[in-house]
């Protein structure tokens, strides 16, 4: 596996990681914390399906299955620019 592929999947698996340990907070207090505003984070919760705390009624948001994050392995670049 390249030096290239392996970063990517890794820093996929950071992102989630960092969402995962604030989905016991709301959006609105995560994204606080995170530096991070609400619509951004909702949009990555929803790429990388973390579950968040709803802000009422004390459930927790809706995850669906999102097509638009990249998830393949390939390099998204046309040539890597090292070479």
């Amino acid at each position: 596996m390249s030096i290239y592929r392996q970063m990517r999947m890794r820093h996929r698996q950071e992102i989630k990681d960092l969402l995962a340990s604030c989905s016991g907070m709301t959006i609105p207090q995560a994204s606080t914390y995170l530096g991070i505003d609400a619509p951004s984070l909702r949009r990555m919760a929803f790429d990388y399906q973390v579950e968040f705390q709803a802000v009422y009624g004390g459930k927790k948001t809706a995850v669906k299955v999102s097509n638009k994050l990249n998830n393949s392995e390939n390099v998204s670049l046309p040539a890597e620019p090292w070479k």
